[in-house]
Formats: structure tokens, C-alpha cells, sequence
């Protein structure tokens, strides 16, 4: 369960997006919530990821019923149905930015994710619930869905790394569009779009709960065909106007199919990285707003970082000389970077990919604290601190340069 849970929060925590005022209250209110609970919870949890990661990978009926048998899932499940309509809340707002799909998307050919195992797909999807506690906006919803039906496209259709390599690369580069749709008061369904196949899906606002996946066939003409209008028409504020209008910036850069076969994948990754600094060239009042708004509601002291050992030192370069001008274009949020930094430094100090998935779900899971201070008209030092590790840097709010990453390891007593 730990790498069914873990490989699909991947995606979305490193996309994880702030919200301001009344919509961040809402959210904050959840976390807090979420904080208080997994503390409680945090020795059963433990004691049950322990006993299901002893169980063998065939052992699916198994794991299942270890997990939904447990104290834990009880206490979980109560969670849930307690915060139900405070999850509601916070999420409509913003599942509401969203625009309606085109016609022409629905009218197409939609295709049932085959799973490996008949009855995985409505087992899998109630486990897969619990990486949703901190999640509120679609498009992080979206993405652990296209990954979920991903695999099943490329067996089905018999297609190789190349083209895997294609799929993902196509997303990276031109971006995607969300649309939404209100079912009742607690399900949305949700499509996400690229350039090449389309993934549908219906979520519960209220338990967090994806199902009804299907996806859409790669190489239909009338995919290809379509006309997509834009998808985030009703920002809840300056953040995801950014984040709209870099989107759609984005996907209008798309060449064509044909000329994206014809270009190396890296020479059009220039392009982008390219297109996106020059967009926050232009918009750089915009995102020094934005950043300035995250970074002001964050404690203004330096952190105790007692329990933490650190494993860098000033010869270490953490993010090894990597041109960092699309992490600073990008990004309109301290947790995107603290995210980046602390997974490039795992991979830098070699953590192993066990030690990486367990900081990464131990890091969502529990709480977490941010501190900012501001050095001067333009910089500020931040500091992350999470459940299994932390890191510092100097952020420059009007560039989006980072200097200075540090990585700390929690101490784990003996």
C-alpha cells in the first residue's frame, strides 16, 4: 500500500498550489484537523503500514483486509464522515474555477482502464482515499488519475518507452486543460486533457474518493480535431490567474504532431523553459504579489532545527549546477520549492528510493511548519520543516532564483 499511496502523491505535491484568504482559511481549518488526527494516529498507523508492507505483493486480498480491519481505517473512516462537509466546502470553491468540457470531448470514445485484477479498481481507489487528506483542487486529483489509467493505455495499445516517453513528455512540455462538472452536492466528474488522449474521472468531495476512470483513445482524429477552449474561467484569486494564464500560454505553444516528432524532445524543453521565463518577465509584478502573500503569513522566526541533523555543507551543491530558471519562472509557492529542493537532495545524498517514498509520505501525512524572514526588498530566507527532514534557502521573490539549499535529516531516536 505504501507504494500505491506514495507514487501517486508524487505528482501533486511537487505541483502543490497555495490559496489566499478565505479559501486558504478553509483549507487551513482542514490541516489543522488533519494534523491533530494522524499525531493521535500516528503509532497504529505505523504498526499497520508495518504489517502490510510485510505481506508479499500477490497478498492483494490480503493487504486490503489488514488495512480495512485495522483501528486505524476505523478511526480514519470517522475522520472523514466528522469533516465531511468542510471538505465540501473547501473543495467546491475551487473544483468551481473550472469550465464545462467541450461537446466535442464527451461525444468521443472512452475507453475502462483494464486492471490487473477485476475487483482492484474500486479496492485500490478506497485505499488510494487517505493520500487525498490534504488535497482541495482537481488538478492535483487529475494528474494521480492519469497516472492511475496511464499504464493501462500502454498495454492495451502495445506501446513502447519511446512512446511512453512521448505521452509524458507532451504533458510536461505544453501543459494540460481541467474541466469540470457538478453531479450532486458531493460528486464532481473532472476530465484532464493534453495534446494527445484525454482522462475522465468522477470524485467525491466529501470522502475523497476517485472512480468511473476512463481515458480517451491515442491517435483519434477527432481528438486531434478538436477545438479546446480555456479550462480555469473563474480563478478564487491572483494565484491561479497566474497559474490560468501560464497554462493556456502553455498549450497554444504546442506545434504540432507532426513537428513534435520532428524536433529533439530537449531542444523544444529550451522552448518551453524559454517561453515560461519570458512570461515571468512580463508578469514579474504579478508573481512577486503572489510570492510575497505566501511568505507573509508564515512565522517570521528561525525555526529550532534541534532535532534535525544537517547534510549539507557549503561544498554541497545540492541541485548540481541545474539551470533553475524554470523552477523560478514556475513557481508561485514556498511549498513547490521546499518539495523540489528536499527531493533533489535525497536523490543528491542517495536516500535509496524505500527511504525517498517513506519521507515523502511521512511528510504529507504529519504536519509541518514554515518560517519565513524577510532579508531585504527582494529576498527572504525560508525554512521547511517536515516530519522526516527540512531544508532552507534564499528565495528572490522578483526573480524566483534560488541560493543557498540546505537539507536536514530528522533524528530518529534510538
Amino acid at each position: 500500500m505504501q507504494k500505491l499511496i506514495v507514487l501517486l502523491l508524487l505528482p501533486f505535491i511537487s505541483c502543490a498550489q497555495g490559496h489566499q484568504n478565505k479559501q486558504l482559511d478553509k483549507e487551513k481549518v482542514i490541516n489543522k484537523k488533519v494534523d491533530t488526527f494522524m499525531v493521535a494516529w500516528r503509532k497504529p498507523w505505523i504498526e499497520l503500514e508495518k504489517a502490510i508492507n510485510d505481506l508479499p505483493d500477490s497478498a492483494t486480498a490480503g493487504r486490503i483486509a489488514a488495512y480495512q480491519q485495522h483501528p486505524f481505517f476505523k478511526a480514519y473512516t470517522g475522520f472523514i464522515e466528522e469533516n465531511g462537509k468542510h471538505y465540501i466546502a473547501a473543495r467546491t470553491r475551487l473544483f468551481e474555477q473550472y469550465a464545462a468540457p467541450p461537446q466535442a470531448l464527451l461525444q468521443l470514445s472512452w475507453q475502462k482502464p483494464e486492471w490487473p485484477l477485476a475487483e482492484q479498481e474500486n479496492t485500490n481507489l478506497t485505499l488510494l482515499s487517505l493520500a487525498f487528506l490534504r488535497s482541495f483542487d482537481p488538478s492535483a486529483i487529475a494528474q494521480t488519475a492519469y497516472n492511475i489509467a496511464s499504464p493501462s493505455l500502454m498495454s492495451s495499445h502495445n506501446l513502447g518507452i519511446a512512446d511512453a516517453q512521448k505521452l509524458y513528455g507532451i504533458r510536461e512540455l505544453y501543459g494540460t486543460h481541467i474541466y469540470t462538472k457538478k453531479l450532486s452536492d458531493t460528486v464532481w466528474q473532472c476530465w484532464t486533457a493534453d495534446h494527445l488522449w484525454a482522462v475522465s474521472f468522477d470524485f467525491n468531495l466529501r470522502r475523497g474518493m476517485l472512480s468511473n476512470i476512463r481515458h480517451t483513445q491515442p491517435g483519434d482524429p477527432k481528438y486531434a480535431a478538436m477545438q479546446w477552449p480555456g479550462s480555469m474561467v473563474k480563478p478564487v484569486n491572483e494565484t491561479n490567474r497566474l497559474l490560468a494564464d501560464l497554462r493556456m500560454l502553455l498549450w497554444e505553444s504546442y506545434p504540432s504532431a507532426t513537428t513534435y516528432d520532428s524536433l529533439p524532445y530537449n531542444y523544444q524543453r529550451q522552448l518551453s523553459h524559454k517561453l515560461v521565463h519570458d512570461f515571468n518577465n512580463r508578469q514579474h509584478s504579478r508573481y512577486r504579489v503572489v510570492r510575497k502573500q505566501s511568505l507573509e503569513q508564515l512565522d517570521h522566526n528561525a525555526p529550532d532545527l534541534s532535532a534535525y541533523k544537517e547534510q549539507t555543507t557549503p561544498a554541497d551543491n545540492i541541485l548540481r549546477d541545474e539551470d533553475t530558471s524554470f523552477w523560478a519562472s514556475y513557481y508561485f509557492d514556498h511549498e513547490q520549492l521546499d518539495f523540489s529542493i528536499g527531493n533533489a537532495a535525497a536523490l543528491y545524498f542517495q536516500a535509496g528510493e524505500k527511504e525517498i517514498i517513506r519521507r515523502v509520505q511521512y511528510n504529507i501525512f504529519f504536519p509541518a511548519s514554515y518560517h519565513a524572514r524577510k532579508l531585504n526588498a527582494s529576498e527572504w530566507e525560508v525554512w521547511a520543516l517536515k516530519d522526516t527532514d527540512a531544508v532552507s534557502y534564499i528565495w528572490n521573490i522578483n526573480t524566483g532564483h534560488v541560493q543557498q539549499p540546505r537539507y536536514w535529516v530528522k533524528i530518529v531516536p534510538h
